[in-house]
């Protein structure tokens, strides 16, 4: 699309807990427009940056997923140490979420190292703030930061971590580039380690990146400097190494098990003891990332479908909110309250309108089925977008999902079998 010269392009804070609509629009795509029947108001943006003269297409659901021509963006929400809050909010200095960021980053690049630079420049300039960002009085450093990984048709891959800077504004940055054979999982944690930002090629990081941590005494400048040493919040409980640590271990024990990981060790912020990424034993196809995603602890010594918990109908779902009770649950790769999950697939020996695919799969990963939806489609069917929580709709994908988890869980060890064949 092209755009007139002083044109500016509008910010949202369309944050998660926002709940529906996140936001109105007549200036995106059909799924923004003002529901027919309703009093839905047309959202006021929260501020505006300067527009470019052209962009590209893009599927979007909750954050930027991938767009027209193969640029692929996946989220995972983090904890900083630091936090901010957007304009719209008392005190308030920020205005970009990690959804816009990554919406703007595919309206505007083709490569993930492009992505990266203007996500990063941007958040600089305007202020970044993680999108649960809510009680001032009692700081959200649980979900405070955010990472991205991002890939190209030139088979380029970036992990992006970024928080709010100093004084609750701004933004610090880092990237790393991912091996070209290489695998990895950010299981909501950081997991940049050391930045050697000598070399370009590889590393990429804000001006700033060092200097708060050793302001704040985070990190000493007479040690090499680790990223998610610095800036990962950290409060520890017993089970909260497991946390993130499992499915990390999980994922790297199903593409390359001749690492023999231990499952135990957990993910520790501030000491590395899982590597940030592993080659995998045999070549990885976009069924194994959804393999990953429908996994409960299959067949391992922490098989949710296993045990007393698991009932007498093997059922691998775990709820919050428990009371009373000592520990936690196992936190597995597909849970109950998974809205959506993606693979995002791009092939650079294809033209870019079939190359790139978004493989979509609506509510919890082991009990449903992964769509393709192509970079260059322009339309969904109807029954895609159908999907008002509060209200049961058949015509909807989604609730057609939902209706089948809910009657799999009756009799788990039976039923989702079938699913899955």
């Amino acid at each position: 699309m092209n755009h007139s010269a002083g044109a500016q392009r509008a910010v949202y804070n369309d944050a998660l807990h926002h709940g529906y609509p996140r936001f109105v629009s007549t200036e995106r795509g059909p799924g923004y427009l003002p529901l027919n029947g309703s009093n839905q108001t047309i959202t006021t943006p929260l501020g505006y940056i300067p527009q470019v003269n052209s962009t590209y297409a893009y599927w979007d659901g909750d954050y930027g997923m991938q767009n027209e021509v193969q640029l692929s963006i996946a989220e995972s929400t983090c904890a900083a140490r630091t936090v901010g809050y957007p304009l719209d909010m008392p005190n308030g200095r920020n205005l970009l979420s990690i959804n816009e960021l990554s919406r703007i980053a595919l309206e505007r690049c083709d490569t993930s190292v492009c992505a990266v630079k203007t996500m990063g420049a941007l958040a600089e300039e305007y202020g970044f703030y993680g999108e649960y960002s809510r009680d001032q009085t009692k700081p959200g450093y649980g979900g405070s930061s955010e990472a991205l990984i991002i890939g190209d048709k030139y088979q380029h891959v970036w992990i992006f971590h970024i928080l709010t800077g100093a004084h609750n504004a701004g933004a610090i940055w880092a990237a790393q580039r991912l091996g070209d054979d290489q695998f990895t999982i950010v299981p909501n944690t950081f997991v940049i380690r050391t930045l050697n930002l000598t070399d370009s090629a590889n590393y990429l990081a804000s001006p700033n990146v060092s200097a708060h941590a050793y302001a704040q005494g985070w990190a000493s400048p007479e040690e090499p400097f680790d990223f998610t040493s610095a800036y990962g919040y950290d409060v520890y409980t017993p089970n909260k190494p497991l946390y993130s640590g499992r499915r990390m271990w999980r994922g790297y024990d199903m593409v390359a098990p001749s690492l023999h990981l231990d499952p135990d060790v957990g993910f520790h912020v501030r000491v590395p003891t899982y590597p940030l990424s592993v080659k995998p034993d045999t070549l990885m196809t976009p069924t194994s990332i959804m393999q990953y995603f429908s996994d409960y602890y299959q067949n391992t010594t922490y098989d949710l479908a296993k045990g007393v918990a698991a009932g007498p109908f093997h059922d691998p779902a775990r709820f919050g909110h428990a009371h009373r009770l000592d520990g936690n649950w196992e936190r597995s790769i597909s849970i109950a309250r998974t809205t959506h999950s993606i693979v995002l697939q791009t092939r650079p020996n294809m033209a870019d309108a079939i190359g790139g695919v978004a493989w979509y799969a609506q509510g919890v990963p082991a009990d449903s089925v992964y769509f393709p939806i192509s970079c260059g489609q322009t339309t969904l069917p109807t029954v895609f977008n159908q999907a008002i929580r509060t209200q049961f709709d058949p015509e909807s994908t989604w609730w057609a999902f939902q209706f089948t988890t809910n009657w799999a869980h009756l009799r788990y060890d039976l039923i989702h079998h079938e699913i899955q064949v």
